[in-house]
């Protein structure tokens, strides 16, 4: 192998990042590419060689998914394998997470910026790893980056990203909530190289051994991703041999030029310049739960603050003015976190064509408050993140939701998506089948309810946020890794917002402790609240119900296995869930967060509701029609057709169908909307009477914090909010 040296790779990477942002910045045009010279003069080669990458990034992706021992990875396909220019721009990416293809180019940047030329030094067959905040999400999420070489000259990176089941932290699994700090996240690697010559240093492998809890798995997962690296390193080499080096980097810069195109042009068709801006709230009840440190035995609600602006160039700015302090607890997220989120709402309802860093046109990310949970480590370099999605579902369901706002403003009906899904994040740890300790977290939470839309409701289960071709798993294969089966999977009745249109609906799954005798659970969550309901809607619709989880106890459960009784209690009413028929004290009510492991029995039941999307528009208008057909197949009752919809109906046992009764339903929703004039309040009023509780300060303690933090964090914030309230320039919270 040839070894590169510092004039071949760092200053010629340096200065190509240097030039590249140079030429960015004064031309507007990715690598100051004004012609696309290869898709205009050759466009046979230009759609070929694209091909032929996407080929070559799915073939890495296919071939390590099913090598992975992470069923994060081989059955919810939480992984993605993809190719960087030099200098990061991501080219090209394998189908997957899109929440993390654009992460690498952080980190490659981290390591130029850090002069890894120097030290450790970056050659042919070196392996370089991270899930530190520099780059990653959490440390569950782990980035491989292997360098490509021609000629003597770095002409690449590919990468692979994959979730693993535990990192060693402070409790089990993959979303640890419970953390102080950093230090108990569990197993982190900052940019180390962990590989030369194509191998895995022995001395990774003896500190994985040491420091996790699943080794087997974490390295067989690693192997996954460096092996994926390696496939798309060879695809990259034959694509060279055959075209040259040259023509290489040309085409792939202009595919990044070529996507950013995309996306500002439908940005400067589909929108009108000016300001959205949008708040979200999500409460995390620990008060009285078990913690590490008194400081976290306390209710927070996090607040996140996010404003788009978009100019007359069709260029858009995001900041994140508004939101509150990091906490301590692992649901902290960096800068890495704000990217996958923009590059989740982009590759979604913006930039579609190709996938890379030209998905998100001309975004530009302004760095939330700098020591608040969105950006905690210029301030506290130890704010632990080992569940972050808690607060970054809710910037995705915002981002979602502003450009559904603009899309609509404009008359694009069809690209309207009212928010996301938020769910639980089940932690389960014991023995499985194979008599192994493993933790197996709620993979199927991945595909949820999709946002309604401004024509029709949201698709059920079938969509991710992150991924778009989520996959919840099949539950034989899961059973065969995790230390728990499945009873029972379906549609969660009403778990959608309420709406003209409803929100797409998420599962109810009923889990068994099994085969292990003993086993720990932890209950943390992706965006989820218990008290405070979800403000992602659009246009008069009703927020999509707060989650519970419900667990059955294994005594009760047993007896009636032994008595050949029904067991399969899943949720057929809302309002009644069924292990509530194992009767007063056989079963307990949880809500998130459970920290640390809570003990469970060999035949307790989990009753885990997954959560479902945000509506659109004014419930009473929705058609009886469509509320039919919710109750003809199971996902509505009739109370809520009723209470919510106004649609008045009888069930026919003869044609075993729902009937409405038209003249009815029209005087219900009359009556309904009467009921709503008489309890309405106009604006003016509600603010005069609100404004009296700001200047009284008459806000519960966690309500009260949560403004404060946001006042004190960020002054642009603090300024609106007091022009808002009419408030004094000297008011304080």
């Amino acid at each position: 192998m040839q070894v590169a040296t510092k004039s071949s790779i760092q200053q010629s990477l340096a200065e190509q990042l240097k030039e590249a942002e140079e030429q960015y910045r004064v031309t507007g045009h990715r690598y100051g590419l004004k012609e696309l010279k290869n898709k205009e003069t050759d466009p046979r080669t230009y759609e070929s060689v694209w091909a032929t990458l996407e080929r070559v990034c799915e073939d890495a992706c296919v071939a390590a998914v099913n090598v992975a021992a992470s069923a994060a990875i081989g059955e919810a396909h939480d992984a993605v394998w993809g190719i960087a220019t030099p200098t990061g721009e991501i080219v090209c990416v394998s189908t997957g997470i899109i929440g993390h293809f654009a992460l690498p180019e952080r980190f490659i940047k981290w390591m130029i910026a850090n002069d890894y030329d120097e030290e450790p030094g970056i050659n042919p067959g070196d392996i370089f790893e991270n899930n530190a905040p520099i780059s990653s999400i959490h440390a569950n999420d782990i980035f491989d980056v292997v360098p490509v070489f021609a000629e003597g000259e770095l002409i690449a990176w590919t990468f692979g990203i994959g979730h693993s089941l535990d990192v060693g932290g402070i409790t089990p699994g993959s979303l640890v909530m419970a953390s102080r700090d950093l230090y108990t996240d569990g197993f982190i690697t900052v940019g180390e190289k962990i590989g030369e010559n194509d191998k895995i240093k022995k001395e990774y492998v003896n500190r994985v051994n040491t420091f996790t809890r699943m080794p087997f798995f974490f390295l067989l997962d690693t192997k996954a991703r460096v092996a994926g690296c390696h496939m798309a390193r060879d695809g990259i080499e034959k694509l060279v041999k055959r075209y040259g080096v040259n023509k290489f980097k040309e085409l792939t810069r202009e595919y990044i030029e070529d996507s950013r195109r995309y996306a500002h042009g439908r940005i400067l068709s589909q929108t009108v310049p000016g300001r959205v801006r949008r708040r979200s709230c999500k409460d995390i009840i620990v008060e009285g739960k078990k913690t590490i440190t008194e400081d976290q035995s306390r209710n927070f609600i996090m607040l996140s603050g996010m404003e788009m602006t978009i100019d007359r160039n069709a260029k858009i700015t995001w900041s994140f003015e508004g939101t509150s302090k990091w906490l301590p607890l692992g649901v902290n997220n960096g800068m890495a976190g704000l990217q996958a989120v923009a590059t989740c709402v982009f590759c979604q309802v913006v930039g579609f064509e190709y996938h890379n860093s030209g998905s998100y046109g001309d975004l530009k990310l302004v760095d939330a408050p700098v020591g608040s949970f969105a950006n905690p480590y210029p301030v506290n370099p130890s704010a632990p993140y080992g569940s972050p999605w808690a607060g970054i579902m809710g910037f995705m369901s915002i981002g979602y939701e502003m450009f559904s706002r603009v899309y609509y403003s404009r008359g694009f009906v069809e690209e309207v998506m009212a928010g996301t899904w938020h769910c639980p994040g089940i932690d389960v740890s014991g023995q499985n089948l194979s008599d192994l300790y493993v933790a197996l977290v709620n993979v199927e939470m991945v595909p949820g309810g999709m946002g309604s839309r401004a024509i029709g409701d949201g698709e059920d289960y079938s969509w991710g946020c992150i991924y778009p071709n989520a996959d919840s798993g099949t539950a034989e294969g899961l059973e065969t890794v995790g230390p728990y089966v499945w009873l029972a999977r379906r549609l969660a009745v009403d778990g959608g917002g309420k709406g003209k249109y409803r929100g797409g609906l998420g599962l109810n799954s009923l889990y068994m402790i099994w085969p292990a005798e003993k086993a720990g659970w932890t209950l943390t969550d992706t965006g989820i609240t218990n008290r405070v309901p979800h403000n992602n809607t659009l246009y008069g619709a009703y927020p999509p119900p707060i989650i519970k989880q419900i667990v059955g106890h294994g005594k009760e459960m047993k007896k009636r296995i032994d008595a050949k009784q029904d067991v399969v209690l899943s949720r057929e009413d809302p309002r009644q869930p069924g292990l509530l028929k194992l009767g007063e004290g056989n079963y307990h009510l949880t809500e998130s967060p459970i920290l640390f492991p809570e003990s469970l029995e060999r035949y307790s039941v989990i009753e885990a509701d997954h959560g479902g999307s945000a509506g659109f528009g004014d419930p009473l208008e929705r058609e009886p029609a469509l509320v039919k057909k919710d109750l003809d197949h199971d996902l509505t009752t009739l109370q809520t057709a009723r209470d919510v919809w106004g649609v008045e109906a009888r069930y026919d046992e003869a044609k075993k169908e729902w009937v409405v009764d038209e003249a009815a339903t029209a005087k219900l929703k009359a009556a309904l909307l009467e009921k709503r004039k008489k309890r309405g309040v106009p604006f003016k009023e509600w603010w005069k009477k609100s404004r009296e509780r700001v200047i009284k300060k008459d806000f519960i303690e966690p309500v009260s914090r949560m403004f404060k933090e946001a006042i004190e964090l960020s002054p642009a914030y603090s300024q609106e909010f007091k022009e808002f309230w009419g408030l004094p320039d000297n008011f304080s919270l």
